[in-house]
């Protein structure tokens, strides 16, 4: 019995998660945006660096590298839309690390401590292109070497001969970067 109460319990908390996350990206009547002038869209971060990107904040929407909801971007484009982007770096993700005795999977502390030590954040203004067709379907930001984006607004498939960024993991990573401003 107390079984089915927990189980029904866990399902009804998911399920209205999930529900608040996705009126989070509507454009639902409490939203500051819901003029029609603006719509929601998801964020696709795509990495194509040796690092590890630890997280990515786009106009100050954070989560894990991947896929973020959600930036606003207007219904028409118009020139001089940026994002705002900032992220976190970790360059030597396969790095071994000691292990706590008997630990298993469990790290060293001060190895942990000398391996977040190398973690480097950035951030950079990137242009958002013209709508293609006049529609967006979503953000994709692209990271390149040397800590260097491009970003889309396309609903083609990256597949596609037409898709505005090519050979973006062709790029060679470099012994060194040349440096820039932050």
């Amino acid at each position: 019995m107390l079984s089915r109460i927990l189980n029904r319990l866990f399902w009804t908390t998911a399920l209205g998660v999930l529900a608040m996350g996705l009126a989070a990206c509507g454009n639902t009547a409490g939203n500051a945006f819901n003029d029609s002038q603006y719509i929601p869209a998801s964020v696709k971060t795509v990495n194509h660096t040796m690092a590890s990107l630890n997280w990515v904040s786009v106009n100050g929407m954070s989560g894990s590298a991947g896929e973020i909801c959600c930036v606003m971007l207007p219904n028409q484009w118009r020139p001089g839309l940026k994002a705002n982007v900032e992220w976190e770096i970790d360059p030597n993700p396969y790095e071994k690390m000691k292990r706590k005795p008997g630990g298993g999977f469990v790290f060293d502390d001060a190895a942990i401590a000398r391996h977040k030590a190398a973690y480097t954040q950035h951030k950079a203004i990137v242009d958002i292109p013209q709508y293609p067709d006049g529609q967006t379907c979503g953000l994709k930001i692209y990271f390149l070497v040397c800590n260097q984006l491009k970003a889309t607004t396309s609903c083609l498939h990256y597949t596609d001969p037409n898709y505005p960024i090519k050979d973006a993991g062709k790029i060679p990573e470099p012994e060194t970067c040349p440096k820039t401003a932050e």
